[in-house]
């Protein structure tokens, strides 16, 4: 009869052990969600554009450092079976008029429609290309509103000051994360 107890004893403790220990060992303490996954990889890039722009624009390559960059982090992102898509646009003042240059990088070509101060031109942008358009005397200080497919961006820019923005869209199965990166 003790036989019995002792035995039924030891089996509960590792009953007991078992089922505190379970939690621990499952797929979702082993690695970082993938909510969690993708909103540090936006956090890193949303840091990382305007470095990328930063540097561009002391070399004097602020368009071609900025493609290389979207490449990059794309294929990167891949990599780790995340779908990255990004639309991005550099203004710069050249003598008194504005260049705006848009970079697509969304995965499919499109139209994006730039109206500075009321004055609107239409660029079509083929996916990892980019395009530029300048607009003649803009004020100092200038409204640009920035349509593409269902997306409007409205951004009060200055002229002489030389200005980053993009749209960005990480996701990963269900997971998803849009937002904005100004600098």
């Amino acid at each position: 009869m003790k036989g019995q107890f002792f035995l039924i004893g030891a089996l509960l403790i590792v009953l007991m052990l078992y089922i505190g220990i379970a939690p621990l060992l499952s797929p979702s303490h082993i690695g970082p969600e993938i909510g969690e996954d993708i909103s540090n990889m936006f956090e890193n890039i949303e840091m990382e554009y305007p470095r990328a722009f930063n540097l561009g624009l002391v070399s004097s390559s602020a368009e071609q450092k900025l493609v290389n960059f979207s490449s990059f982090i794309a294929e990167e992102a891949s990599e780790r079976s995340v779908t990255l898509s990004s639309l991005w646009l550099i203004t710069q003042n050249v003598s008194d008029n504005l260049n705006i240059t848009v970079g697509n990088f969304l995965g499919y070509n499109t139209s994006v429609t730039l109206n500075v101060s009321g004055t609107v031109n239409t660029l079509y942008v083929e996916d990892s290309k980019i395009n530029s358009t300048v607009f003649s005397s803009p004020p100092s200080e200038f409204q640009l509103i920035v349509n593409f497919n269902t997306t409007e961006s409205n951004l009060l820019l200055e002229k002489y000051k030389a200005n980053f923005y993009s749209v960005l869209e990480i996701r990963k199965g269900t997971d998803k994360i849009v937002g904005e990166i100004k600098a």
